[in-house]
């Protein structure tokens, strides 16, 4: 469950193409570990956003955003 897609997707290709997107995703979108998902949002509230709109890359797979409602929805209000 703590296995980010960025980290499963650089163990199956290490191009130039494969790291410039990687570090677009991990700087544009919440993807990431519970634990980091959670710093991302912690991150975004600090700055005064309070509303997000969430896109589960699984969909229609419920993998995903049950495990974001256990591990990061449940420590908000």
């Amino acid at each position: 469950h703590d296995e980010d897609i960025l980290q499963i997707m650089s163990n199956k290709d290490s191009s130039n193409d494969f790291n410039s997107l990687k570090k677009i995703c991990q700087e544009k979108f919440l993807i990431g570990t519970p634990k980091q998902i959670k710093k991302k949002i912690d991150d975004y509230i600090n700055l005064g956003i309070k509303h997000f709109m969430l896109w589960f890359m699984d969909y229609p797979d419920q993998k995903g955003i049950r495990l974001f409602a256990k591990e990061v929805k449940s420590k908000y209000k």
